[in-house]
């Protein structure tokens, strides 16, 4: 007996307010230990569409199917009249080509009638000439559509379509999830890829994981109805993203896009795929944040077996590192923390101030140590006159390098004489170092996925490239668009060549079109990496939508406060958003202090459960249905201490880019609303965002 549970229920259920998910979730349960139950009054709805519904309250339904050996397909949930009208409105039907099952909803209840093609122009002899179709214009036709899985009867409106608009409306609110990436694709200029069909049929061709959950065990379905989010259970991928993470690579790979298009999830589902297809394959999922690392630990529980989680290890990749060297290295002396590298060498750098040439300060020579030296483990002066010095402003001549070199070995030596401390990247250079030197010695994993591989240094990739070898395999995912702390350097010299495997994702759906909208006037859409690979992500399409984001502008810091505090008590009181869904973001630990005394005024203040408080650098990678980015003053962003760095140790437009990113970055954490928030003068960067939005 199957009993199966679709998409469309589960995202319609988190729309109900949580007292009345929590009667459904119950239902949910009762209809699988007894469906015959008479407390459910199983009954008909009246129609052709062959759907039952079963009693959840008073006023609250559940529609499904029932088959003959007494499965359950659930569809969907809702009031009475708009849960009957629903039903009303669709069918559930197995599709001709794909033999995929899916709910389609019947054009004819809410289309209109088609609207004749208009006239472009006119023929030789004064022939009227209708503009060509969406579908005419890419070279599509019927039997393409149904190859990719759109609906018999959607397909003559899909073909007569000549208007994006209309096109890109089918395709979000009308045609199931496995025919919707096609038709979005085909609504912005782009042939879709057709896909393969066999002749056979499978269980996952009927009921795919895209669309449907077929539930296994008991346990299970009470994991699934009991998590706060379901998208750590049923993560949703369109066919061309599921084409790209359950495939198998003879080399690396590298998905990239936008914020909200799924680049994580792409990339954790070909982890899975990796553990699955392959029983002797064991996977290191890495990234360069805490926060990050746990939030992928927590998708990863719900998506993957447990025999596949142990064989998934999850952790920074400087932990993973550390690991590896105490292992290999033991009695090695202290890792020295990043903060502390950049206090001490400055330190050392002011004494020797002197001996530096004129013009070059102490913070402009620890520059050269953070961003040329100690990335790329140069050891030595040829090594240092040599190297091309991407992402610094000023030009250097041979002898002011030599001269600054020499500074620089004072800060060495003071390293290592002072308890013989290792740098980070010093401990990735000698692990990367005996993994060359050693290619017989055991590897731990024979995949490593990367998320957020942007901010990946030069010295980190050696390292990845020298533990994988010849027969390891790695994916990543990354933004060009959200490098906000490494700078681009080319991959190619350090082992991966992405030529050819590299894909950019078009689609959105885990931000609304309207906060994406916004977002994207900080970036430059169309933007070639350091190997000149492009990751063009103009065309992106968002299947979300949802209210404008506000940018609200406060006199004093005090009335921010407020602000801030009121709309977090709309959120959770009238929208019922809870409060671990909500993030407050701000630019440094400066403006910690508002943040807090935001939420404090709010009435999540006092609340075991409360908002997340981040600083903008911590948000990478992390999603909530809203999110506050608090004070975007004239004077924080963009940071005064970055500014003061123009012409001296970076370009003012490198400067600005970096602050725009950061800034994209936060706004993207969020799927639903979105404030952004200043006092006094704003950020001419919220002015830039406001007007051109004009």
């Amino acid at each position: 007996m199957a009993f199966i549970i679709a998409e469309t229920f589960m995202r319609q259920l988190k729309r109900l307010p949580q007292k009345e998910q929590g009667i459904v979730s119950r239902t949910v349960l009762d209809l699988e230990m007894d469906p015959t139950a008479r407390t459910l009054s199983l009954h008909r709805v009246d129609g052709n569409g062959g759907w039952w519904s079963a009693y959840a309250n008073g006023d609250l339904r559940i529609i499904l199917k029932r088959e003959g050996d007494g499965g359950m397909i659930l569809c969907w949930t809702d009031h009475h009249d708009k849960a009957y009208l629903w039903a009303s409105r669709h069918v559930l039907t197995e599709h001709p080509v794909t033999h995929a099952m899916q709910i389609v909803e019947i054009p004819e209840v809410t289309a209109e009638p088609p609207i004749p093609a208009p006239i472009t122009e006119q023929g030789a002899h004064g022939a009227a000439i209708p503009k060509k179709t969406l579908c005419d214009l890419v070279g599509v036709g019927r039997d393409d559509l149904l190859a990719f899985g759109v609906p018999e009867a959607w397909i003559e409106r899909v073909m007569s379509a000549t208007d994006e608009d209309e096109l890109l409306d089918i395709g979000e609110h009308h045609l199931p999830p496995d025919a919707a990436e096609a038709v979005l694709s085909i609504a912005v200029g782009e042939r879709p890829e057709i896909p393969k069909h066999d002749d056979g049929k499978s269980e996952s061709d009927t009921w795919n994981p895209q669309s449907w959950w077929v539930v296994s065990k008991d346990d299970d379905l009470k994991a699934v109805l009991g998590s706060a989010d379901w998208d750590t259970w049923c993560v949703y991928l369109h066919p061309s993203q599921r084409r790209i993470a359950y495939h198998s690579y003879n080399g690396p790979f590298r998905v990239c896009g936008s914020a909200g298009t799924g680049k994580t999830v792409v990339a954790l589902h070909h982890a899975k795929y990796v553990l699955e297809a392959d029983a002797g394959a064991r996977v290191l999922v890495t990234t360069f944040s805490n926060p990050l690392v746990c939030d992928l630990r927590r998708r990863c529980c719900p998506l993957m077996s447990p025999r596949a989680l142990e064989r998934c290890d999850v952790t920074t990749l400087a932990k993973f590192a550390r690991g590896r060297f105490d292992v290999l290295f033991p009695g090695h002396g202290p890792i020295i923390p990043h903060t502390v590298l950049r206090r001490d060498a400055l330190a050392v750098l002011q004494v020797h101030a002197a001996e530096l040439p004129d013009g070059i300060t102490p913070q402009f020579a620890l520059s050269e140590f953070e961003r040329v030296v100690e990335p790329r483990q140069i050891t030595t002066e040829d090594e240092y006159l040599k190297t091309r010095r991407r992402g610094v402003h000023i030009r250097l001549s041979a002898e002011k390098r030599k001269a600054i070199w020499r500074v620089l070995q004072y800060v060495y030596e003071s390293i290592n004489r002072d308890d013989g401390y290792v740098t980070t990247e010093q401990m990735y250079a000698r692990l990367a170092d005996y993994y060359r030197t050693h290619p017989d010695a055991p590897r731990y994993h024979t995949h490593v996925v990367v998320d957020e591989c942007q901010d990946l240094c030069e010295i980190e990739l050696d390292f990845l490239t020298a533990y994988l070898g010849p027969n390891g395999k790695a994916f990543f995912a990354g933004d060009i668009g959200q490098r906000i702390i490494r700078f681009s350097f080319p991959w190619k010299p350090h082992g991966i060549d992405l030529r050819g495997r590299s894909r950019v994702l078009k689609v959105n759906y885990r931000t609304t079109q309207e906060i994406r909208s916004m977002a994207d006037r900080l970036t430059n859409l169309d933007a070639n990496d350091a190997d000149d690979i492009s990751q063009n992500r103009e065309g992106t399409v968002s299947l979300l939508s949802g209210p404008q984001p506000e940018i609200r502008q406060f006199k004093t810091q005090e009335e921010e406060e407020k602000g801030v505090a009121k709309w977090i008590d709309r959120l959770v009181n009238e929208l019922n958003v809870p409060a671990d869904q909500i993030a407050i973001f701000y630019r440094s630990e400066n403006e910690y202090g508002r943040a807090v005394s935001a939420l404090e005024r709010s009435v999540c203040g006092n609340d075991q459960v409360k908002p997340r408080l981040a600083e903008m650098f911590e948000a990478k990678g992390l999603e909530y249905r809203a999110a506050v980015v608090m004070a975007c003053d004239s004077g924080v962003i963009p940071s005064p201490d970055r500014l003061a760095e123009a012409d001296l140790i970076a370009g003012l437009e490198e400067i600005y880019d970096t602050e725009r990113n950061l800034l994209y970055v936060a706004c993207t954490r969020a799927r639903d609303y979105l404030l952004i928030t200043s006092a006094g003068t704003p950020s001419e960067l919220l002015l830039d965002m406001a007007v051109r939005g004009q």
